[in-house]
């Protein structure tokens, strides 16, 4: 496989940076963007997610792969948060923001790079590892605000609706189970549908990304360096390298180990803003951690690439 880094990444940040500019200049408006993330995350993601499983060669032992190369160092780096409370100025509810921001993936610059990368079967396996990474990070993560988080800030119908709510609308989980069902019962979709599903999910990477420099918020404060610096650490290098030290142990193709370890070295999801207001996690805290590991992750990713090109 031949990765050229700038080629790859430059064009990801590149759009990023103009997502933020228009949003900032108000072009168009508040409401496009808000419709333009739905119609992402509701359309356009699953419909890529759904094209690229319904055909592509899904091996099922790879799900005992992904629980040993994906979930072992994401719950390695969730625990690691523990930490933070040797400082003293760290309180619960900004340890479950921390916890997120060390579990939690964007999964919109996974696709795009996994679709770069590895056109095809790479989207399958980053759609396969979210399906199960998505269910687990909702588990833990509810849990650790349930427990952790502001009770007077906390939405309590939210609270217990979210976890299995959160998991059974999540529409990249619903494709890819979908996907999933047609691949292994062998059904076939006819060309001229497949193609415009194919199409539609295309459509979505540029704004995709277009949508998440829409979201960032240059809070960034260096105020607090056992906030920022223990939860980006544990995201953007603990992970990455245990990834790498499980893969390169394990008898698993080659392919599907590349995109193991480009999913462990993906910055935090955007939603665990919301998930933080939801449930009485440290909002602001988030808001820092969710841009800093966005804005880092353009450093961290090429070594990465690197490192996926030379397997």
């Amino acid at each position: 496989m031949n990765v050229s880094i700038i080629d790859t990444l430059l064009p990801l940040y590149l759009l990023i940076s103009l997502g933020y500019l228009l949003y900032r200049r108000g072009f168009p408006n508040g409401s496009f963007w808000e419709g333009m993330e739905k119609m992402v995350y509701f359309i356009m993601f699953p419909a890529l997610i759904f094209s690229n499983l319904v055909r592509a060669d899904v091996d099922p032992a790879l799900i005992l792969q992904i629980l040993a190369a994906a979930a072992v160092p994401t719950l390695l780096a969730g625990g690691l948060q523990w930490l933070g409370f040797l400082d003293r100025r760290v309180s619960r509810e900004t340890f479950s923001s921390m916890y997120q921001g060390a579990v939690r993936n964007n999964t919109t610059i996974g696709l795009v790079i996994a679709g770069l990368i590895m056109p095809g079967h790479g989207v399958a396996v980053m759609a396969l590892i979210m399906t199960i990474m998505v269910i687990l990070n909702n588990l833990t993560c509810v849990t650790v605000l349930t427990w952790y988080g502001n009770r007077k800030l906390r939405d309590t119908d939210g609270q217990n609706r979210s976890m299995l709510r959160s998991i059974l609308t999540n529409p990249l989980i619903q494709a890819s189970v979908a996907g999933l069902a047609f691949n292994f019962m062998s059904l076939r979709l006819p060309d001229s549908l497949h193609s415009a599903i194919y199409f539609l999910g295309q459509a979505g990477l540029p704004l995709g990304l277009l949508v998440v420099g829409a979201g960032l918020r240059l809070t960034v404060s260096a105020g607090h360096f056992t906030v920022l610096g223990l939860s980006t650490f544990g995201k953007l290098v603990f992970t990455p390298l245990v990834t790498w030290l499980i893969v390169a142990n394990m008898d698993i193709a080659v392919d599907d180990a590349r995109i193991l370890l480009l999913y462990g070295a993906l910055p935090t999801a955007m939603s665990s803003y919301v998930l933080a207001s939801q449930l009485g996690g440290d909002k602001e805290a988030m808001a820092r951690i969710i841009t800093l590991q966005t804005l880092a992750a353009s450093f961290t990713l090429p070594f990465v690439l690197l490192v996926i090109a030379g397997f």
